[in-house]
């Protein structure tokens, strides 16, 4: 007798055809993504299994530095757990969770040039700052006036997920869903932002925004945190239009992290965190919120065992 396929196994069988679709459409070879490149997605409500949220981020950067989990403890506010970046060009916190179970995660806005993304007045140590204050969404979208600097983030808690981009011109943007799905990569999607200055969207950036899409809508919800797993390790456009990119030569632009988080509607958050430093061996890390906030602050090894 034929066994029935579990929900799991049908949605990596659809994932893996879609993969191939997008195979014949990903170009052999085309103008690498911008640098600092990052994919974000993230399901809510029916799409996320047990509900709440789940939300994921792979983060591409030049092998040029390293990264290390830590815990923040202000003297008020709440503990959070972050994915902080230590040297290279662009250090500090790339992706965070506090004890409340709000997550924030961020991407470049690759359409601006750099300089232009530096310009504006920005807080220090905002995405820390915006951890240790907010309790969820509706709090950071409070303080939305905080975010003056051209940046993508994608946001969640337990009752939902959002997308948030920030113009040049300091317009913003948010896109807000309850039970669903979001993706964003490194160009505006939101927004029409204008200037002479600003630069087309890289082909890196639409590539893998078709990739992440075109997998979130062959899956079968509800989504697990494994799933989003698998979702992150693919390889299947080449070093620099996949969503894990491997980079076209050792100094190029590639994945150094994925962050992915379950926020249930109670309970604990759990957290699946890759590291793949530079010289390093990879690491994998599966994490309950609570513990890891207990341990205090690590860095280096860590809880993270080196990847089988």
């Amino acid at each position: 007798m034929k066994r029935p396929r579990t929900p799991a196994v049908r949605t990596l069988g659809r994932i893996a055809l879609a993969a191939l679709f997008l195979a014949f459409l990903a170009p052999a070879a085309g103008p690498p993504g911008a640098a600092s490149a990052c994919t974000l997605w993230a399901a809510a409500g029916a799409a996320a299994q047990g509900g709440g949220a789940l939300v994921a981020k792979n983060r591409d950067e030049r092998p040029d530095h390293r990264q290390e989990l830590a815990v923040l403890r202000p003297a008020a506010g709440y503990a959070a757990l972050v994915l902080r970046a230590v040297g290279g060009a662009s250090p500090g916190i790339k992706a965070g969770m506090n004890e409340r179970g709000l997550v924030i995660v961020s991407a470049t806005a690759g359409q601006v040039p750099a300089d232009l993304r530096r310009r504006p007045a920005h807080e220090p140590g905002l995405m820390g700052r915006l951890l240790s204050r907010c309790a969820g969404i509706d709090e950071v979208l409070g303080e939305i006036d905080r975010l003056p600097r051209p940046i993508f983030y994608l946001l969640g808690d337990r009752g939902g997920i959002a997308a948030v981009e920030v113009a040049p011109d300091g317009r913003r943007a948010v896109e807000r869903v309850s039970s669903g799905t979001l993706h964003h990569t490194n160009h505006y999607r939101l927004l029409a932002p204008e200037g002479d200055s600003l630069r087309p969207a890289a082909a890196g950036s639409l590539a893998r925004e078709a990739r992440i899409a075109a997998f979130l809508a062959a899956g079968s919800p509800p989504w697990s945190l494994e799933d989003f797993r698998h979702l992150s390790e693919d390889r299947g456009a080449g070093p620099d239009h996949s969503l894990w990119r491997t980079g076209r030569n050792p100094a190029a632009v590639r994945t150094l992290a994925t962050w992915i988080a379950r926020i249930p509607p109670r309970g604990e958050p759990e957290l699946i965190v890759r590291l793949a430093d530079p010289g390093r061996p990879e690491r994998l890390c599966r994490l309950v919120l609570g513990d890891a906030l207990n341990a205090g602050g690590f860095t280096g090894r860590g809880p993270c065992p080196e990847a089988p």
